[in-house]
């Protein structure tokens, strides 16, 4: 089957947009990577107010065409399917704004969407009245082992689950939104029970939260605070009637 030519615009030309994949040989952990990884799509632009390091970008990866902001690549005339945020985090909701008005199919984020919830649910409302797919980049959501997890507890293989233990640092958004998204990929909608306390381990403005959730079904999800400063830590424990 002949590739179906997906036209992509990268903006920010960071480490998570293709710096992390230059001179490596493993699979690509980059959206640069994997967009050049497989042949149906095609990068034909890439964003960035450093121009110093935009043309290091672009010709890194071959890319054709570069812009310092999304409203030159709008008077470029030119058509993007899929358009990737890989700026910081606080660009993300005046990029995603100035995204949509390119129109295309979808938008694919960087976690976090949005700093506030208020500004993520206006940038979804506004993505849905444009018929523009939101996406953020949870990646467990992809991995087969996740999936295989999920299709197990959702068979009965772990039993009635008693209690979930959710271990995380480097902030409640930063790493702890993978966590959460985690957790409602495999248990459903949560709910906030209680939070204890909070520690500021990584980014001043972003804490990592212990907190007790809970499922709709009442079970209970401990997310426990670790410390950055000690070493990273992503743990999810699954205590089952039967594992």
């Amino acid at each position: 089957m002949a590739p179906i030519n997906i036209k992509t615009l990268l903006v920010g030309c960071g480490n998570i947009a293709g710096g992390f994949d230059i001179n490596q040989n493993d699979l690509p952990t980059t959206h640069a990577g994997a967009y050049k990884n497989n042949d149906n799509f095609e990068i034909i632009g890439c964003i960035d107010p450093d121009e110093k390091k935009l043309s290091k970008f672009s010709e890194d990866w071959s890319i054709r065409h570069k812009f310092f902001n999304l409203n030159e690549a709008k008077h470029s005339n030119l058509d993007f399917d899929v358009i990737s945020i890989c700026s910081p985090t606080f660009s993300h909701f005046e990029n995603i704004i100035d995204a949509i008005k390119l129109k295309p199919k979808v938008i694919f984020c960087e976690k976090p969407l949005t700093k506030k919830y208020e500004d993520a649910v206006t940038l979804k409302n506004m993505c849905d009245k444009e018929g523009i797919i939101l996406a953020v980049n949870y990646n467990r959501r992809w991995d087969p082992e996740v999936e295989k997890l999920k299709n197990e507890i959702n068979r009965g293989e772990l039993g009635d689950i008693r209690s979930v233990i959710g271990y995380y640092n480097k902030g409640v958004l930063n790493n702890g939104s993978h966590m959460v998204d985690l957790l409602n990929y495999l248990f459903g909608s949560l709910k906030i029970v209680t939070a204890i306390n909070s520690i500021n381990d990584f980014f001043n403005d972003d804490p990592t939260i212990t907190a007790l959730l809970k499922t709709s079904n009442e079970i209970p999800i401990h997310l426990t605070a670790a410390n950055a400063l000690d070493y990273e830590l992503f743990e999810l424990d699954i205590i089952g009637s039967k594992k």
